[in-house]
C-alpha cells in the first residue's frame, strides 16, 4: 500500500490570559467646579532662620505678591483661582505669623498674611511639575530682620 503523506495540522498554542490591567489612578482634581484653576495644597515650613509658605496646583496659575513693609502685610493674588486647600491652622505654624487670611476678589484668590515683625520677603519662585512632583509650586520665604 502507498504511504501517504498527509501533514498533520499542529496544534494551536495556549493562549494565557493577560493579567487585567489595574485602573489607573483618578487624577487630583485641577479645577474648581466653576473651571478655574484650583490651589489644592498649601503648606508652611519653619526653621530658626525663616519661614517658607508653598502653594501647590495642578495647573499653572498666574498670580503676583505684594509686601508692605510699613503694614507689615503680604497679599498673594491667584488670578482666577480658587482654593480647595485646608487652612485653619497654617498661621500657627510659623513665628513669623501673625494671621492668615484667604478672601475672593471677584475671580481671583487673596491670600492676605500679616506679620509680627518687621521682614525681608522673597521673590516668590514658581516649580513646574518635574518627574518626581507632577504639580506646580509657587513658595517664597519670610526672613526676619
Amino acid at each position: 500500500l502507498p504511504e501517504e503523506t498527509a501533514e498533520m495540522p499542529q496544534p494551536e498554542p495556549v493562549k494565557q490570559a493577560k493579567p487585567a490591567a489595574a485602573k489607573p489612578a483618578e487624577p487630583p482634581k485641577t479645577t474648581a467646579s466653576n473651571g478655574a484653576p484650583t490651589i489644592h495644597k498649601i503648606r508652611i515650613s519653619q526653621d530658626s532662620q525663616k519661614t517658607r509658605i508653598v502653594f501647590d496646583s495642578n495647573v499653572k496659575i498666574r498670580y503676583d505678591m505684594k509686601y508692605d513693609a510699613s503694614s507689615q502685610t503680604i497679599v498673594m493674588a491667584a488670578y482666577g483661582a480658587s482654593l480647595s486647600a485646608k487652612t485653619g491652622h497654617l498661621a500657627r505654624k510659623s513665628k513669623h505669623i501673625q494671621s492668615m487670611e484667604f478672601e475672593r476678589d471677584g475671580a481671583d484668590e487673596l491670600v492676605v498674611i500679616t506679620l509680627n515683625a518687621p521682614a525681608q520677603v522673597t521673590k516668590p519662585v514658581t516649580l513646574s511639575p518635574n518627574a518626581k512632583v507632577r504639580d506646580y509650586r509657587y513658595f517664597f520665604d519670610i526672613k526676619t530682620q
